[in-house]
């Protein structure tokens, strides 16, 4: 008998060695929790700057859009005067305060004047849209720049302001 367990321990060491790298196969196939968790952390951390530089983008797009919108405007509203000849320090000075392009508005077929304004200078004066302007409504508020002095005098420079802008 004791010489059978010697042939069963020697037998047992020898597959011990083949067992040590069956179980250490069968632990390499799939991946541990930590080493899960740490890749999932990774791509969180990542995904996090990505987004954050995303918003700095986006506001950097909204910016120029509106300066762009904005020149769009100022460029129909100077073709306009020169194809009515019209001084551009004459148009807004006349308009009441309370007309869109004093307060400011969206709607391009309001601006500088609508249909129904019976004011000085009314006859040279039309509205952006259609004819120099593609859409009736912009994404920005828009009024005559007018100043007045401390004297009382009125100034118009011709220029359009951008109030506001929501895309």
């Amino acid at each position: 008998m004791t010489r059978r367990r010697i042939r069963t321990r020697a037998s047992l060491l020898r597959l011990l060695p083949r067992a040590r790298e069956r179980l250490s196969r069968d632990r390499q196939a799939g991946f541990t929790l930590i080493e899960l968790l740490v890749v999932i952390s990774i791509l969180g951390i990542l995904a996090a700057i990505v987004t954050m530089s995303m918003v700095g983008i986006t506001t950097i797009a909204q910016q120029r859009a509106a300066a762009a919108e904005e020149q769009t405007v100022q460029v129909g509203f100077d073709t306009m005067l020169a194809e009515q000849q019209v001084d551009a320090g004459d148009i807004c000075q006349d308009l009441p305060t309370n007309s869109p392009a004093r307060a400011g508005t969206r709607d391009m077929s309001q601006f500088p004047v609508s249909s129904t304004y019976s004011g000085p200078a009314s006859h040279h004066l039309v509205a952006l849209w259609p004819r120099y302007l593609r859409q009736e409504t912009t994404h920005g508020v828009y009024r005559c720049v007018v100043t007045t002095a401390p004297d009382g005098t009125v100034d118009d420079t011709g220029q359009i302001q951008q109030v506001s802008y929501s895309p």
